[in-house]
């Protein structure tokens, strides 16, 4: 009951508000889990270049996905090849895959 509870109403339709897309950082989504864990994450974020590059990414490919959806995708000027984002896609992905990590450690 509580699986469905939260896939319900905390991530359907939800997901677009849990991050400033247009930043270059993660902090208001990592602080829906607490001021703790908020605080750690921005020092493993500090201390890391992968892991800041990668949550970068991460933020980059979703601004480009509202831009596109946002703004017409039929005619929406694209100034990123292929290539670059795939590129961000795959560093975006290590972000992704620490996530829960970082989170059962907390």
């Amino acid at each position: 009951m509580i699986e469905s509870f939260v896939k319900n109403k905390a991530i359907s339709r939800q997901y677009h508000t849990w991050f400033k897309w247009n930043e270059t950082n993660a902090n208001q989504f990592f602080g829906y889990f607490g001021t703790d864990f908020k605080s750690a994450m921005i020092t493993k974020i500090r201390d890391s270049d992968d892991l800041r590059s990668s949550v970068r990414a991460f933020l980059e490919v979703g601004n480009e996905r509202n831009k596109l959806v946002h703004q017409d995708y039929a005619t929406f000027p694209l100034e990123k090849t292929l290539d670059e984002i795939y590129g961000l896609y795959r560093d975006a992905c290590r972000f992704v895959e620490y996530l829960p990590n970082a989170l059962r450690e907390s």
